[in-house]
């Protein structure tokens, strides 16, 4: 039984770490991504001790809200274009104020999403969710999902900021270009072995996840090898991340210099605003399927007033 809590406990720990690339290259700028990864994993490691802490559902892996993901991505670019907008020319100072800015602006997203769930439980709103319909349910997840492919097409073609005309102008060149569409077509190759191999249960086959992921790695990096392509160029070509300016023994904590109010530009961040109250509108309602649907998973009783209460905390304190 222990190697089995160890290898599922393992295993989440690698979806957490691919959630975190994933999530922050749609939310974070290039120069900010490491930092926005680092600043992910921290998150998710404090909203973990706060449900193992006080959760009813003892079983309950906590991750970031996919669902609140698309409306995420949409504030930290309206942030980004209200701080550009307001540009000095100055690049050290510009990049310092896109720093300060982006995470201020998170930091207060999680602390609005805490106050309004907090406040969901405390009143005892959870019971209104039970009479939400089922078209409405299942157009939520059609909205997300469509939302999440865009968002990944986005990422893989490196226009995370374009416009409502992207589809048509980068989407088109994309399928002109050799490298956009092996992209797109390895990332769904990917998207749907994962999909349907993986099916059954992946805390039964604690070892498909990590294998498929190796797999990939391991061809990639044969056919980089065969082809003669350095790194470099797959960088240059988008088939991997920027590398990363600067290395050291304390990169993983080195984020919290982004943390300067008094450098933020307030004035992006007031205005980005609708993006992100919309935002809890749609993580309430996420909650309110996904919890008792693991609970029912799980043949456990919940609360759902509790679990929005345990939900603030551990986006406060993330």
């Amino acid at each position: 039984e222990a190697i089995s809590v160890l290898s599922v406990g393992l295993l989440a720990g690698l979806i957490a770490l691919l959630r975190a690339v994933s999530f922050a290259g749609l939310i974070y700028p290039s120069h900010l991504l490491r930092d926005g990864i680092t600043a992910y994993c921290l998150a998710t490691v404090v909203s973990q001790l706060v449900y193992a802490r006080a959760g009813g559902l003892h079983a309950t892996i906590a991750y970031a809200s996919s669902a609140a993901l698309p409306f995420l991505s949409e504030f930290a670019l309206d942030v980004e274009a209200g701080v550009q907008a307001d540009a000095t020319g100055n690049a050290e100072a510009d990049a310092e104020t896109m720093g300060a800015t982006v995470f201020l602006a998170l930091a207060l997203a999680s602390l609005l999403s805490a106050a309004c769930l907090s406040l969901a439980g405390s009143l005892r709103l959870g019971v209104l969710f039970r009479y939400i319909q089922a078209p409405v349910v299942f157009g939520f997840f059609v909205a997300v999902g469509f939302q999440m492919v865009l968002g990944g097409v986005k990422l893989v073609t490196r226009h995370r900021d374009a416009d409502e005309r992207w589809f048509v102008d980068t989407l088109i060149a994309t399928i002109w270009d050799g490298d956009g569409v092996a992209q797109v077509l390895t990332a769904g190759a990917l998207g749907l072995l994962l999909r349907f191999g993986g099916r059954r249960d992946f805390g039964r086959r604690p070892g498909f996840l990590p294998g498929v992921l190796a797999a990939f790695l391991v061809l990639f990096a044969a056919i980089a090898a065969a082809a003669g392509t350095s790194a470099d160029e797959l960088r240059a070509r988008a088939w991997l991340f920027p590398a990363s300016a600067e290395s050291s023994p304390t990169a993983f904590v080195q984020y919290f210099r982004h943390l300067q109010p008094q450098k933020a530009n307030w004035g992006a961040i007031f205005n980005a605003g609708p993006s992100i109250v919309a935002m809890q509108a749609m993580l309430a309602l996420d909650l309110a399927m996904s919890i008792p649907a693991m609970a029912r998973s799980a043949r456990a009783p919940y609360n759902i007033d509790s679990e929005f209460r345990v939900a603030g905390a551990a986006s406060a304190a993330s």
